[in-house]
């Protein structure tokens, strides 16, 4: 019979190896492990001699053995489905031949199964959790600390401990509702009063994330209750436009120093409620309407004089209006001053009897009556030109006379005034036309019939006399071949040219329309 010998091999997990028995010269006494996972365990030996059958045991309390069988020549075997971290014992069962019998017995104990322990681990932050209770679990965990090397009792009653203290953990509270509440309102909105109130809820209130969330949620409806008693400041904006919509230059002094009475009972700040507020603005606006102002009738004036057209009028009249729209109007009197300045001026307009509109280059004009006054309105001419036997003068406008007509030259759109002479009756009822072409024009105080016939006697047989009539219109010049009476009109001009002299006579004395 041999010795008892034991031995303790470290191999990657600490396991123990139990060499025990006898040693028998015909047993396999080498057997070996040489390795093993979470599940199974891994042996060598010495390959039995004349062997029938050959199993590898094991057994948790070297009672009741269970076999994994191997071949009988096997070298190495692996035994599988352990369980983590339960001690085992192993050995070699050779069944006949010289080394029938048992080898010597290992005993070893797979790595614990540490899944669920680590699944605690993680299961939990800090920063979710109150600084207190997560300083207790601090606690628990440092006393359960295990690793691959205990037992897998060890290692569950581990975990059950961790996992048990978990559910002492606080949560940290969820301020979400608790800061919206507080930046829901401005002071700047509210008024001073009711917003100092509401300092000393705030002030009385305040929480962080290691409340609880009972006591959070208390706070936010303390503080969400205590808005409901904060007073916006009023709005001005009506306020302030009422005040600036009026000026006191434009108004007259009594009316405005009553108004200034109003004004002053009715101030107002945006600490007043909105309702003070619109009442205030209500009282000012209405005492607005009792004022007197200079400016409207100023307006009214200017407005006036700026529909008026200055072609229509006598330039030294309509240069008196222009005068007094220059006035100054700063203040009250001189607003009053000019008011009345322009409504004089425009009821001493001289309206022209006859405007004559001048286009760009060459025009021709005449008049039917004698002229009191001509002038230029506009701008002045460039040219003016009669035409008298066959030759062009130099002229004036002073040269308009009846059965006359004048060639004037504008380098852009101009006017000629005219004033007719109401006393003075066209005596001129005749002048002398040359061969040749001739300008003229025709009074419109003359029936179309007087004209007619003196036109008429201008033609004699054989084509004598009168020839061809252009009238010039806008510049242009249109002959009117067969021209008949309704062509002919009063203060137009017109060339005609003539076979010969002759007298282009009206009546001494003319029916007039």
């Amino acid at each position: 019979m041999g010795t008892k010998n034991y031995f303790k091999i470290l191999f990657g997990f600490l396991f123990t190896i139990l060499i025990m028995g006898s040693v028998f010269a015909a047993s396999i006494d080498d057997f070996t492990n040489t390795g093993f996972t979470d599940t199974t365990a891994s042996f060598s030996w010495t390959a039995a001699t004349g062997a029938t059958s050959v199993a590898i045991q094991h057994s948790i309390n070297q009672n009741n053995w269970s076999d994994t069988i191997v071949a009988v020549d096997a070298i190495s075997g692996t035994v599988e489905n352990l369980d983590q971290g339960v001690l085992y014992y192993f050995r070699l069962n050779v069944y006949g031949g010289p080394n029938d019998g048992m080898s010597n017995v290992i005993s070893l104990t797979p790595a614990p199964d540490l899944t669920a322990y680590n699944t605690a681990l993680a299961a939990v932050t800090e920063d979710d959790y109150t600084i207190v209770t997560w300083e207790a679990y601090e606690l628990i965990l440092a006393a359960n600390v295990v690793t691959d090397q205990n037992t897998q009792a060890e290692v569950d009653t581990a975990t059950s401990n961790i996992t048990t203290a978990q559910g002492d953990l606080v949560e940290i509270a969820d301020l979400t509702n608790y800061t919206a509440a507080l930046a829901a309102v401005t002071e700047a909105d509210y008024t001073t009063v009711t917003w100092e109130a509401y300092e000393l809820i705030l002030a009385a209130n305040v929480v962080t994330d290691q409340n609880t969330q009972a006591e959070v949620d208390t706070a936010t409806s303390n503080i969400t209750t205590a808005q409901g008693d904060l007073v916006e400041i009023a709005n001005l904006t009506n306020y302030t436009a009422a005040l600036a919509a009026v000026i006191e230059a434009e108004y007259t002094t009594d009316s405005w120093t009553a108004y200034m009475l109003i004004v002053n009972e009715n101030v107002v700040t945006d600490q007043n409620t909105q309702a003070e507020v619109d009442t205030a603005t209500t009282n000012i606006t209405t005492a607005q309407e009792e004022l007197v102002n200079f400016a409207d009738d100023l307006f009214a004036a200017k407005t006036t004089a700026a529909e008026l057209i200055e072609s229509n009028y006598t330039t030294a009249t309509w240069t008196i209006l222009e005068n007094t729209l220059d006035m100054n109007e700063e203040t009250t009197d001189e607003i009053i001053a000019k008011t009345e300045a322009i409504l004089d001026a425009i009821d001493g307009l001289v309206m022209n009897e006859k405007v004559f509109t001048l286009f760009t280059g060459w025009n021709l004009i005449s008049v039917s009556k004698f002229v009191d006054s001509a002038e230029m309105i506009g701008g002045d001419y460039n040219t003016i030109y009669t035409f008298v036997d066959g030759a062009y003068l130099t002229a004036t406008l002073d040269d308009l006379t009846p059965l006359n007509a004048i060639f004037i030259k504008v380098d852009s759109e101009r006017y000629v005034g005219v004033m007719y002479d109401e006393v003075a009756i066209p005596t001129l009822t005749e002048r002398s036309l040359v061969e040749g072409w001739n300008v003229i024009s025709v009074p419109n105080s003359m029936h179309e019939e007087v004209i007619n016939v003196a036109l008429a006697q201008l033609i004699e047989g054989n084509n004598e006399g009168l020839t061809t009539v252009y009238a010039w219109n806008n510049g242009l010049a249109t002959i009117q071949n067969n021209w008949t009476l309704d062509k002919v009109n009063a203060e137009s001009g017109y060339w005609v040219h003539m076979n010969e002299d002759k007298i282009f006579s009206l009546p001494v004395n003319p029916i007039v329309d």
